[in-house]
């Protein structure tokens, strides 16, 4: 076996933390950039076909720039609406939530013997020592989150807009890198490449809507109100995988604990189990799909590095970040190891809980 040298160690952890530092820190820069990458991979396709339909490209961008838009203001739309329904339940709300903190205040004396009237001084004392600065400190930051936001979807347009305008000078760039004797295999890698951003990020946002639809029928099931809106916010919460589901099933659950009763709560935790299954064993295989392989080890280390450095977008991005290494890995014979590192055993993915269902039936019709 080849011994590895301390120094090659020293020098390989040296460059992991400059690598973690450069993206921590540019995170302003490279957060933008990465989801304007991924944008254009994903509209890359209709892009093409508004251009086969004898569209210039500067103007087949520009709509693929309004479809963009367009889905942004329609998931606002739908979302304003069913805050706008909600504040008609917002005195129960508030009379529910003063039950339950009255209840925890009771809980805290009897278990820490500190009093109610103490525990709002030191709450206040809290509150007062951040950085909120009272009504003003709130609409200043409001209104600085809403410039920095428009500014950064402005950025990410623009980016999105020059990244599908010079596709193929990406392209040659690769191709320049590697070699012309490697065309082949660098477009092959390249167009899986694309494929993993379509599948995932497309195939993720489709299953959100199904599974926004399933939430909503599930809370209307139980009688919740504003079962719209909380089967939306349960679903995006999904977009963060593991992670996301729990915080979204106990989300929706604690609402309808707080505005309806226990047996309510209970009687949606099932349903959204069961969604769950559907989720796991019929929606991400068939409409995610298989194509970012990783180890779920891999997929949670990438969770919490993406959510250290950029947050929530790098918990989001990391993911089929990791998957395009894992690919660049895999055609590398030098970086074979990594890519059998973060991906999926054969045997766990041909094990899978659908590829038995899949073969029972294939038993029984041979039979």
């Amino acid at each position: 076996m080849k011994a590895v040298s301390v120094g090659r160690i020293n020098s390989l952890l040296f460059f992991g933390f400059l690598i973690f530092t450069a993206l921590y820190f540019a995170r302003s820069f490279l957060v933008p950039f990465s989801l304007a990458i991924i944008l254009a991979m994903l509209m890359l396709p209709v892009c093409q076909k508004l251009e086969q339909w004898h569209l210039p490209r500067g103007l087949a961008i520009v709509l693929c720039i309004l479809l963009i838009l367009l889905f942004i203001a329609g998931m606002f739309g739908i979302i304003a609406g069913q805050f706008a329904g909600l504040q008609e339940d917002l005195p129960k709300i508030q009379t529910e939530v003063q039950t339950q903190l009255d209840k925890f205040q009771q809980w805290v004396q009897q278990q820490l013997k500190i009093p109610p009237q103490e525990q709002e001084t030191m709450l206040k004392e809290n509150l007062s020592s951040g950085k909120g600065g009272g009504a003003g400190g709130i609409a200043k930051s409001i209104l600085s989150g809403t410039i920095g936001g428009l500014t950064t979807l402005v950025l990410i347009l623009a980016y999105f807009f020059f990244f599908l305008y010079y596709r193929e000078k990406y392209e040659v760039f690769f191709l320049k890198i590697r070699g012309e004797n490697h065309t082949p295999e660098v477009k092959e890698v390249m167009g899986k490449i694309q494929k993993v951003a379509v599948k995932y990020i497309g195939g993720r946002f489709l299953a959100i809507l199904i599974l926004a639809t399933l939430n909503s029928v599930g809370l209307l099931i139980v009688g919740a109100k504003n079962a719209i809106l909380l089967g939306i916010l349960t679903a995006l919460f999904t977009f963060v995988p593991y992670v996301g589901t729990l915080v979204g099933g106990a989300f929706a659950a604690g609402t309808v604990l707080i505005t309806q009763s226990a047996s309510s709560a209970l009687t949606l935790i099932g349903i959204l189990a069961l969604i769950q299954m559907l989720d796991e064993y019929l929606i991400e295989p068939y409409i995610v799909g298989g194509n970012v392989a990783l180890s779920p080890l891999a997929v949670i280390v990438a969770l919490v590095i993406g959510g250290l450095l950029w947050g929530i977008p790098g918990m989001i991005l990391f993911i089929p970040f990791l998957g395009i290494a894992k690919i660049i890995f895999d055609h590398v014979p030098s970086l074979h190891p990594y890519g059998y590192l973060v991906g999926m055993n054969e045997e766990s993915s041909g094990s899978s809980p659908l590829k038995k269902i899949k073969g029972w039936f294939g038993k029984k019709e041979d039979a």
